[in-house]
């Protein structure tokens, strides 16, 4: 085989074998090349496309008022000059058919090289070229790096890690701490409802405190309820003030009330727990507008891996667990991949997050915690990076942590369940924002001995 020159980008020895080639690079610095001229015509499309817009707006708008101030200026007033032209329309029209703008716009070539930047333009913004550029899952990483088991030895045995925390949790002050609400216990709360709620819903936690968050509901069962929220305009504190006065069960720390801070409150919420709540053995952490039964959450704690349906290919639940007594439970998604439609609620950049998927993780609207689960999940997240959306942060922490979700179909986030079939062994069911139709549903389900 004859000896190929050297390629003129990476110095290497072409190959002729498949093709013959004849430029002065190989075919993976072509290829490379390709893709990063794609970058820059993307971008410079979008540009230009925009700037072209505006163009064509000031070259269609200005010569039809230029034409119009005329007609004011000899008229006197506008509204004897809209009468002598008729209507802004009749003053308008004229101009843009006469604009070379127009004209040129008529142009078959434009119109080709237009549809086909158009095209371009939705490959981009559909996420279809972004997921050229991510890195495969297999290599994934997250800061810090650090040695997990180590660190949480050394947490437990009170040392100090040899990192610092990159990400404090504990830098946030509570506004309403409501520390007593379970020291006054003098054994274990069986279970926690720690209820994540916007500042405006009273309504949905009053039909909460009416129906599944009733916390004498079972005799031989001790529960406590907590709802955690953020901060708004002040004029609400007096409200929210006036309501943990009567009943006791609201935690408010210093963070704005927001979707985007929905982490913030996650992880503010498990922090209460840590270090206020350390005698309870379960945490359900659940959104305002859930309808939950307790008594079906208290089967499903009593042996989780058992009434869980761990051999669904969907989700990919793995069959086996650590007998370490760590349990996240809830309706995982093992498979699934980042948005990168730019118009979407959830997108993420690249910068933000570079891999082609998540970690297996648990919804967010609810999930169970075992208290050393818990406790491990909320020290791992002082030292790993922030991330908004609070069902992927913390399955990034549970990745670090070595912490694997339970999947269970009792845990419903899709439509609202609307058969007496549909409650049978149902934990918690997403849907119920009207405060009514949850009293209402719940009322129902209790009569049959589903709640």
């Amino acid at each position: 085989m004859p000896t190929m020159p050297a390629c003129a980008c990476c110095r290497r020895r072409r190959c002729g074998r498949g093709m013959p080639l004849t430029s002065a690079v190989c075919v993976r610095c072509s290829v490379l090349a390709c893709f990063v001229f794609g970058g820059v015509f993307v971008l410079g499309l979008r540009v230009g496309l925009v700037s072209a817009l505006i163009l064509a707006v000031v070259a269609f708008v200005r010569p039809a008022w230029k034409q119009l101030a005329n007609v004011i200026l000899n008229c006197g007033d506008v509204k004897t000059a809209l009468m002598t032209a008729g209507s802004i329309s009749e003053c308008v029209t004229p101009m843009i058919r006469r604009a070379r703008l127009f004209r040129t716009f008529q142009s078959p070539k434009l119109k080709w090289l237009i549809i086909a930047s158009a095209i371009v333009l939705l490959i981009e913004t559909t996420g279809l070229y972004t997921m050229c550029w991510e890195t495969p899952y297999a290599q994934f990483t997250y800061p810090l790096e650090v040695d997990v088991p180590e660190l949480l030895r050394a947490l437990e045995d009170g040392r100090a890690p040899a990192v610092r925390p990159i990400n404090s949790y504990e830098s946030y002050r509570f506004k309403i701490r409501n520390d007593r609400k379970c020291a006054e216990m003098n054994g274990t709360v069986r279970l926690l409802l720690l209820v994540k709620s916007a500042l405006h819903h009273k309504a949905q936690r009053d039909a909460i405190r009416r129906s599944w968050g009733f916390e004498s509901r079972f005799s031989d069962v001790v529960m406590r309820r907590i709802f955690m929220l953020g901060t708004g305009k002040p004029e609400t504190q007096d409200e929210v003030d006036a309501e943990y006065a009567r009943h006791r069960d609201i935690v408010q720390a210093d963070f704005i009330d927001a979707y985007y801070n929905n982490t913030i409150k996650t992880m503010l919420g498990l922090r209460w727990a840590f270090e206020h709540c350390r005698k309870a053995e379960f945490v359900l952490c659940v959104d305002d507008d859930y309808y939950v039964s307790v008594k079906n959450l208290l089967k499903f704690v009593r042996n989780p891996w058992g009434l869980s349906a761990v051999d669904s290919e969907e989700e990919n639940t793995p069959a086996t667990f650590i007998g370490d007594g760590r349990l996240w439970a809830g309706y995982v998604f093992a498979r699934s991949r980042p948005m990168r439609h730019r118009w979407s609620k959830w997108y993420l950049s690249l910068d933000e997050y570079p891999f082609s998927r998540f970690p297996p993780y648990v919804t967010a609207g609810a999930f169970v915690l075992s208290q050393p689960a818990l406790a491990d999940l909320y020290q791992v997240a002082q030292y790993t990076r922030p991330f908004r959306f609070d069902d992927i942060f913390l399955a990034i922490v549970a990745r670090k942590a070595g912490l694997q979700p339970l999947h269970s179909d009792a845990f419903r986030f899709w439509g609202r369940p609307e058969s007496p079939q549909d409650f049978e062994g149902l934990v918690a069911a997403h849907g119920f924002s009207d405060p009514e139709l949850l009293v209402r549903v719940w009322e129902q389900q209790k009569s049959r001995g589903q709640a």
